[in-house]
């Protein structure tokens, strides 16, 4: 992943051709704390550092905007400056504590735009400034849209936020690894069944 500008020389000292299979770019761009640029300068830079990567293999992934109102205005202005850009799947995040809003958002998008799609971060949760769900919610969101997900021809990868020992700011009942170990939750995710 090319998180962001930033970070351009040590994404070109390791992507050569062989490296991967997959590329993304750019993480959330229409966030001001994470790699925040404009459309047109990431349409900019796609085409520098990207787009001549599709001749080497590469599956090219969209940049992974936010799940709100501003994330898929940020994508349309992108694709505007891009359009003859060769993106092979739609990169998303998703954080709500509602199932049918993850299921209603990734079916929106696939139906704009047109593209497979790949869920690079979600999880349930409010960052609405509301109560986090508890964990029996949590549960329940993961037993939701997980099957759903994962019977949808064009979803063809999903990562859940919590394959990690330090949530940060994210509601920690989402959290699928403790102490090197699969939750019970985290073993749901890998194993199903779904």
């Amino acid at each position: 992943m090319l998180w962001g500008s930033k970070q351009l020389s040590d994404f070109d000292s390791l992507v050569n051709p062989g490296y991967a299979s997959q590329l993304l770019f750019i993480n959330e761009p229409d966030e001001p704390t994470q790699s925040t640029m404009a459309p047109g300068d990431a349409a900019t830079l796609w085409k520098q550092q990207f787009q001549n990567r599709a001749g080497e293999g590469y599956d090219l992934w969209s940049p992974a905007v936010t799940s709100s109102t501003r994330g898929e205005a940020w994508m349309d202005q992108f694709l505007t400056a891009c359009d003859d850009c060769s993106i092979s799947h739609m990169a998303l995040h998703f954080y709500d504590t509602n199932p049918q809003n993850l299921i209603d958002y990734v079916t929106h998008w696939h139906s704009k735009y047109g593209r497979n799609i790949v869920i690079t971060e979600f999880a349930c949760e409010n960052f609405g400034g509301g109560a986090q769900a508890t964990m029996d919610q949590v549960w329940s969101f993961y037993q939701t849209v997980m099957p759903w997900l994962m019977s949808q021809d064009y979803v063809t990868a999903v990562f859940p936020f919590g394959f990690l020992e330090d949530m940060a700011n994210v509601n920690p009942d989402n959290q699928l690894m403790k102490g090197g170990q699969l939750t019970d939750l985290g073993k749901y995710i890998v194993y199903g069944p779904y």
